[in-house]
């Protein structure tokens, strides 16, 4: 059985709001709660939920750059926390990011070839420029921005925002990682060209077997790349529903999951009009500051039981499908009839 590359477990992280300049009491928000998640080699994972929702701050403690309040990090088999330098940096050459943002992950007064050729130079990988130019017009190459001298010597101003998202996924290759997270990585990009950056992900993966974690907000493109991986979906903070990505978008189990899925426009204008709207009880997302008790979607869940939903945090429970589901209705794994006689 293979190694995983990262494991989170009980991962929570807090931020603090208040005191200082601001003055009043400093208030304590918990971001993240008890995330255990697992990404093994060459495994696609998509990880979606609504803005606010606590996903990006899970790719940042994946990738290093923001540690836990709580809970462990562990990277093939050590926590994160105990590496000394060299093995952090080991770690930190493995998990590459992949920005949401385009414009501002690069510099603007560099040149193509200064952006890519500097991790290059960095970490001795070329000795000269020859060496440098030959590495930076393959890595080009691979992206699909051809000819290579279109845009090698260009600055990203110069560039669509298309082309400068395949620069930084050009970038997060240069040191062959073993982990890609990739924080809506097309979400800033005309729909028209989604596709085509998504396609590339999808071919590198394929080609070089690196593992991903996928960000979005878009189940509809989370179905799409994370067709063969998992589906992770939280909700404030939490993971609500894990599992194989066809299982929980053909059959979501979860109410959170079902009414995102039920929100996706169809391209047959039919069949979205014989949708069923999902009766939320609320359509108002809950204060991070102050979380309702229980599960934390019991103010908008159309299955509210009361004393149950609002008693204890319910837990990721293991389905005969292969999934996880934080809910009462599967309590003990039977399904939402059975269940909901047994707890009413």
């Amino acid at each position: 059985m293979q190694q995983p590359i990262i494991e989170l477990k009980n991962v929570t992280r807090s931020f603090t709001r208040g005191g200082g300049l601001l003055g009043g009491t400093p208030q304590r928000i918990d971001v993240l709660r008890n995330i255990n998640l697992t990404i093994k080699p060459g495994e696609i994972t998509c990880l979606v939920g609504e803005s606010g929702c606590g996903k990006t701050t899970t790719g940042k403690i994946i990738a290093g750059l923001l540690p836990p309040s709580m809970g462990e990090v562990i990277y093939q088999g050590q926590n994160l926390s105990q590496l000394d330098k060299r093995a952090f940096s080991s770690y930190r050459k493995t998990v590459q990011l992949v920005h949401q943002d385009p414009y501002a992950a690069l510099n603007p007064t560099q040149t193509i070839y200064a952006i890519l050729s500097g991790p290059m130079f960095r970490h001795k990988l070329v000795k000269n420029k020859r060496e440098a130019l030959r590495s930076v017009s393959e890595l080009l190459e691979t992206v699909d921005l051809t000819p290579v001298e279109d845009f090698i010597g260009k600055h990203p101003h110069q560039l669509s925002g298309g082309q400068r998202q395949r620069v930084v996924v050009a970038r997060s290759l240069i040191l062959e990682p073993r982990l890609i997270v990739a924080d809506e990585p097309v979400s800033m990009l005309d729909v028209s060209i989604r596709l085509s950056v998504v396609g590339l992900l999808r071919r590198l993966q394929a080609e070089t077997q690196v593992a991903f974690l996928f960000i979005t907000h878009d189940l509809a493109m989370a179905k799409y790349f994370g067709t063969g991986g998992n589906l992770a979906v939280m909700y404030l903070g939490e993971i609500v529903e894990f599992g194989p990505a066809e299982t929980v978008i053909g059959e979501p189990k979860h109410p959170y999951t079902q009414a995102l899925l039920r929100a996706l426009p169809e391209p047959d204008p039919e069949l979205t009009r014989a949708k069923e709207p999902v009766a939320l009880r609320s359509l108002d997302i809950p204060d991070l500051a102050a979380l309702p008790s229980g599960c934390t979607f019991h103010p908008r869940c159309p299955n509210y039981m009361q004393g149950i939903c609002d008693g204890d945090v319910p837990g990721l429970v293991s389905q005969p499908d292969g999934r996880r589901v934080a809910c009462y209705l599967y309590a003990d794994g039977r399904g939402d009839t059975e269940t909901r006689k047994d707890l009413a």
